[in-house]
C-alpha cells in the first residue's frame, strides 16, 4: 500500500489518489512530502520511509498497529538514517536517541527497552523482525520477535560493552567485539557448530553475512564459515591469505592478500542448468555484484565474469561481445544483471522478466548516465534527466521511457523506485504500477476501472494508471495527446474513444489491449464501446457490431458475424459490472448480448456466461425490448411482460406481467402489478415487496449478499427506501428523502437531500458507520464505493471513508474536492482549478486578516484555509475589491485569528 498524492499549481485541475497500488492507488508524479529525498527504505509489509535532508521522516502505507502518524512530532527533524525489518522501521536521531513505528511483535513498539533508546545510539541493524542497536558505549539493545533475535538475554553480559559492530542475518544477530571475539543470538541458523565457535573466541577482523550464512575474516587471513551450508566445495587452500571478502548470492567470494580473486560455486542446483565459478584465481577485480543466485565479477578491463544459476544471470555469453570491455558498472536485480558501458549503453542478460533482456530498448543505445536496481527491475537515468524502465512486469516493448521527467538521481526500495526532478518534486512507479504520464493537470473527468484509472483533460487528452498490465498507456502516448471522449477499461485492458470515432487500445493484448486484429474497423465510425470481462465490443454509426479481445470473453464473433452487420442498438455484457463480476464464476468468461431493431437478441462469447449463440427456445427471436446483465447471464424482458433469462447454455422462461427489470448483481428483480419479484421467480412464491409497500416509482434495486442470503434494497421516486433486512434507521431517515444509493458488496448507502448518510448491511464492510457518524451527519453531496467500503464527498470538498479499506486516512492533498470517484479497491478524487494569485501583502489585525491578490475574478467564490483549523469561504462581489486594479485587498474574519501565530494560505475555487 502507498499513499501518492499530485498537485498542479496554476490555472490546472489536481488529482489526489489512494489505497492498493496495485489498483491505481500509486501515481506517478508525487508521493506526500518528499521533496529534498535522500533515503528512502521499505519494510515489505509495512509500508515506506523517506528521510528527507531537512532531517524529517515521511512515512506511508502498511497496516501498522504503531502508526507513523503516532510519531510524526518525533520525526518532523534531527533524524540522520532510517533501518528496517519486514514488519517495522527504526529511526536513528542526530542526538542518538531512537523512534520507531510499525508492528508490535516486529518492534515498532519499542517501549520495553524506551530509556535505553533516548540516547547514545551510532547504529541500528535489523533481522526480518526484529532490530539491534549499537551504543556508544559498546553496548547492545535488542528489541522485537524474540526468535528473530529480539530477545538478546542469553548473552546480555558479553553485550553490556565492548562490541565495535552488529551483522543481521534473517533470524539473528552476531556481534564483534574489540577482542575480536564473536557473540550471537537469535535463531539457530545463527549459532555454529562447536569446533568453529572456539575459531570465533578471538582474532576476528570483519564478519560478512548473506542473511543465512555467515563468513568471518581473521587477524591472520583466515575465513571461518557457518550457517546455511553454501560452501561445502570451497577449498581449504583458498580460505587463507585472504585480504577481504564478500557473502551474497551464490556464496563465498574471497580477496587474496595477492590481490587475485577466488570464489565458491555455492548451492548445487540439481536439475537446473547452471555455470561453474572460475576455477582458479581472478585477478584485477574491481566488484562483486551478486544476483539471487549468480555472481559476476567487474574487472579492471571493463570486462564482466559471471556464474551460477543461468536462468539468474550466471551466463552471459549471449551477451559476450557487450561485455568483453568497456563496463564501468554492474548492476542486479534478483534474477538478472545489467551493465553500464563507457559509451552510455546497456547490455542486460539473465531472467528478461526480472531485466535480463535489452535488446527490443532503442533507447538504452546510448545516452545512460546510471543504472539502478530494485528487486525486478532496472531504471536507467540518461544525460537529459529522462528515464528507462525495464524489468518486473514486463511492458510489450521490454521498455517504459519517460521523457518528460528530469531525474536529478534514483532510489530504490525493496520493487519501488524514486526519482528526485529539477523541479522538486518526487516521482514513484511501484513494481506493479503503471505511470500517470505528462503534466498532471487540466482533468476534466476520471473513469474507475477494476485494475486502475484513467482521466480524461480538458484539452482532450487522455491519462491511465494503476496496474501496469493494464493501465500503461506509453506504447500509444501520441493517439492520446488529443480528441479522447471516453475511456471504456474492462478487467485488463482500456480502449479510447475518439471524437473522429476511431478507438486507440492499450494493456493486456489477449484482453483487449490489442485492436490490431480489427483495426481497420476501429478507425471510424465507432459510436460506442462495451466492455467485457476480457474483451470489448464496439457499435458502429451503420448498426454493426465489432469484437476483440480473448475469444472466451466474446473477442471472437466469428460465429454470429453474419448477424451483427446491422440493426444493433444496444450491446451489453456479463461480467463487466464491478459488483457482478465477484458473484460470477472465475475464468476467462464473460460474453455479450446485443439487442437489434426487430427485436431479435443475438448471443456470443463464454456459454457458461450466456453467450451461446443458438436459441433453440425461440425466446430471443423476437419481441424483445430490454437486455441486461446479471451475476452469470442475460435477462430479457419482452413486449408481452414476459421475463427470459438464459445462462449456462440454458434458456429459460421466468416470469410473466412483468413492466420493468432492474439488473443486480446476483440476481435481477422485475416489476409486476402486485409488486417487486427477485428472480429466479420460480423459487418465490410472493414478491420481495407487495405492491401496497412501494410508494412511488422504483429508481434502483440493489442486492448485496447477507449471511447465507442476498439483502434487497430499492430506492423510489419519492425518495424512501425499501429493505429486506430489519433496520432501525433513527428517526425514519429512509421513509423520506433519499436521494441516492449506493452499494459494495455487502452494504449500502443511502444518501438523503439534507446531505446525511445512512448505512446498513455487515457491519465491517461499512453497514455501520458510526465511527464516522459526525461527519455524515450533514453537507454530504456524493457517496462512492470500493468493494468493501465507502467513501462521501461533503460540500467543502472533504472526504470521509469507513468500512474495510486497503488505506483508510484520506490525505491532506484530498481536500477541496469536486468529484469522487471509486474503483474496486482505490479512491481517486478530482480537485478544483487553482486560480494563479499573487499575495502581495498580508496585514494581520484583531481577528481579522488582510490579503492583497491579483488575478481573483469578481463574482466569483473561493476558498481560503488559514492554518489547519481556520478556513472560509469569500465572494468577490460583482463590484470587484475596494482597491484599484491589479491588486486587490481581500478581508477575512476569524473569531479567534489574533491569536494565531503560524497560518498557511490556500485559495481555490469551492466545489460546485
Amino acid at each position: 500500500m502507498a499513499w501518492i498524492a499530485m498537485i498542479s499549481i496554476g490555472n490546472a485541475a489536481r488529482i489526489a489518489s489512494w489505497g492498493s497500488e496495485t489498483q491505481g492507488g500509486e501515481l506517478f508524479d508525487h508521493t506526500p512530502d518528499l521533496e529534498g529525498v535522500q533515503q528512502v527504505v521499505m519494510a515489505s509489509m509495512g509500508g515506506y520511509a523517506a528521510l528527507k535532508s531537512d532531517g524529517s521522516v515521511t512515512g506511508w502505507g502498511g497496516r501498522l498497529e504503531v502508526p507513523y502518524e503516532d510519531k510524526i512530532g518525533d520525526l518532523a527533524s534531527g533524524v540522520v538514517s532510517i533501518s528496517a525489518n519486514s514488519y517495522s522501521f527504526a529511526a536513528l536521531k542526530a542526538d542518538g536517541s531512537v523512534v520507531t513505528w510499525g508492528t508490535f511483535e516486529g518492534g515498532g513498539d519499542s517501549s520495553a527497552v524506551a530509556a535505553q533508546l533516548e540516547g547514545g545510539v551510532v547504529e541500528i541493524s535489523a533481522t526480518f523482525s526484529a532490530f539491534a542497536a549499537l551504543k556508544a558505549d559498546g553496548s547492545v539493545v535488542t528489541w522485537g520477535n524474540a526468535n528473530s533475535g529480539g530477545d538478546s538475554s542469553a548473552v546480555a553480559s558479553s553485550l553490556a560493552g565492548g562490541v565495535t559492530s552488529i551483522r543481521a542475518g534473517t533470524s539473528g544477530f552476531v556481534a564483534l567485539k574489540t577482542d575480536g571475539s564473536v557473540s550471537m543470538w537469535g535463531g539457530s541458523q545463527v549459532m555454529p557448530p562447536a569446533l568453529v565457535a572456539a575459531q570465533l573466541s578471538s582474532e576476528v577482523a570483519k564478519i560478512e553475512t548473506d542473511g543465512s550464512s555467515f563468513a568471518a575474516l581473521k587477524n591472520d587471513g583466515s575465513v571461518v564459515v557457518w550457517g546455511y551450508e553454501k560452501n561445502s566445495d570451497f577449498p581449504v587452500s583458498c580460505l587463507i591469505g585472504v585480504a577481504d571478502l564478500s557473502l551474497s548470492g551464490l556464496g563465498l567470494v574471497v580477496w587474496k592478500l595477492d590481490g587475485s580473486v577466488v570464489a565458491s560455486n555455492g548451492v548445487r542446483f540439481l536439475g537446473y542448468p547452471e555455470i561453474a565459478a572460475p576455477s582458479g584465481p581472478v585477478h584485477d577485480v574491481v566488484k562483486v555484484v551478486a544476483s539471487e543466485n549468480a555472481n559476476a565479477l567487474l574487472l579492471e578491463d571493463g570486462s564482466v565474469i559471471s556464474w551460477g544459476l543461468i536462468s539468474n544471470g550466471g551466463d552471459s555469453s549471449g551477451v559476450a561481445g557487450g561485455v568483453s570491455g568497456g563496463v564501468v558498472d554492474v548492476k542486479s536485480t534478483g534474477r538478472a544483471f545489467a551493465a553500464l558501458k563507457q559509451d552510455g549503453s546497456v547490455v542486460a542478460w539473465g531472467d528478461p522478466e526480472y531485466g535480463g533482456d535489452t535488446s527490443s530498448n532503442p533507447s538504452l543505445d546510448s545516452g545512460v548516465e546510471s543504472i539502478t536496481a530494485s528487486t525486478t527491475s532496472f531504471t536507467a537515468r540518461k544525460s537529459d534527466g529522462s528515464l528507462v524502465v525495464w524489468g518486473w512486469p514486463a511492458t510489450e516493448d521490454q521498455a517504459s521511457v519517460f521523457s518528460d521527467i528530469r531525474a536529478t538521481s534514483v532510489l530504490a526500495a525493496g520493487g519501488t523506485f524514486f526519482a528526485t526532478t529539477v523541479d522538486g518534486p518526487v516521482v514513484t512507479y511501484g513494481r506493479r504500477d503503471a505511470i500517470l504520464d505528462g503534466a498532471n493537470s487540466g482533468f476534466a473527468r476520471i473513469i474507475p476501472g477494476y485494475n486502475g484509472f484513467a482521466a480524461i483533460r480538458d484539452n482532450g487528452s487522455a491519462v491511465s494508471w494503476g496496474l501496469a498490465s493494464t493501465s500503461d498507456s506509453t506504447s500509444v502516448r501520441p493517439l492520446l495527446s488529443a480528441g479522447v471522449v471516453d475511456v471504456i477499461i474492462n478487467r485488463g485492458a482500456m480502449a479510447a474513444l475518439k471524437e473522429d470515432g476511431s478507438v486507440v487500445t492499450w494493456g493486456r493484448p489477449g484482453w483487449g489491449g490489442d485492436g490490431s486484429a480489427v483495426s481497420a474497423e476501429l478507425e471510424e465510425g465507432v459510436d460506442c464501446v462495451v466492455a467485457g470481462y476480457a474483451a470489448f465490443a464496439a457499435i458502429k454509426d451503420d448498426t454493426s457490431v465489432v469484437a476483440w479481445g480473448h475469444p472466451e470473453s466474446g473477442g471472437d464473433m466469428s460465429a454470429v458475424a453474419a448477424k451483427l452487420t446491422s440493426g444493433v442498438v444496444d450491446v451489453v455484457a456479463t461480467r463487466s459490472d464491478r459488483h457482478v463480476i465477484n458473484y460470477a464464476r472465475v475464468g476467462y468468461g464473460g460474453a455479450f448480448a446485443a439487442l437489434k431493431f426487430d427485436g431479435s437478441v443475438v448471443c456470443w462469447g463464454s456459454a457458461a456466461y450466456g453467450g451461446n449463440p443458438d436459441d433453440p427456445t425461440g425466446y430471443l427471436s423476437s419481441g424483445v425490448v430490454s437486455v441486461h446483465a446479471d451475476g452469470g447471464g442475460f435477462v430479457a424482458l419482452k413486449t408481452d411482460g414476459s421475463v427470459i433469462r438464459w445462462a449456462s447454455s440454458q434458456t429459460q422462461y421466468v416470469a410473466s406481467g412483468a413492466s420493468r427489470f432492474f439488473p443486480a448483481a446476483g440476481s435481477g428483480l422485475c416489476m409486476k402489478s402486485d409488486g417487486l419479484y427477485r428472480l429466479p421467480v420460480s423459487s418465490y412464491t410472493d414478491p420481495v415487496f407487495p405492491a401496497e409497500t412501494v410508494t412511488g416509482e422504483v429508481q434502483k434495486a440493489m442486492t448485496v449478499r447477507f449471511d447465507s442470503s442476498f439483502l434487497v434494497s430499492v430506492l423510489t421516486s419519492g425518495g424512501s427506501v425499501l429493505t429486506t433486512v430489519p433496520t432501525d434507521f433513527p428517526n425514519g431517515v429512509l421513509e423520506s428523502g433519499v436521494s441516492e444509493l449506493v452499494s459494495n458488496l455487502y452494504s449500502l448507502a443511502a444518501l438523503k437531500g439534507d446531505g446525511s448518510v445512512a448505512t446498513w448491511g455487515r457491519a465491517f464492510d461499512g453497514g455501520d458507520s458510526s465511527e464516522v457518524s459526525s461527519d455524515l451527519a450533514s453537507g454530504i453531496v456524493s457517496v462512492a464505493a470500493t468493494l468493501f467500503g465507502f467513501g462521501a464527498l461533503d460540500d467543502h470538498g472533504k472526504v470521509v471513508t469507513w468500512g474495510q479499506l486497503e488505506e483508510p486516512t484520506v490525505p491532506e492533498e484530498a481536500d477541496a474536492a469536486i468529484a469522487l470517484y471509486a474503483n474496486d479497491f482505490s479512491f481517486a478524487v478530482l480537485l478544483p482549478e487553482i486560480p494563479e494569485v499573487t499575495v502581495a501583502d498580508v496585514d494581520v489585525g484583531a481577528g481579522k486578516l488582510a490579503l492583497c491578490l491579483s488575478s481573483l475574478s469578481v463574482g466569483g467564490r473561493y476558498h481560503v484555509a488559514v492554518s489547519a483549523d481556520m478556513d472560509a469561504w469569500i465572494t468577490v462581489p460583482d463590484s470587484g475589491f475596494v482597491a484599484d486594479s491589479p491588486t486587490k485587498r481581500l478581508d477575512v474574519s476569524f473569531d479567534s485569528f489574533a491569536d494565531a501565530r503560524f497560518f498557511r494560505v490556500h485559495v481555490g475555487n469551492p466545489p460546485p
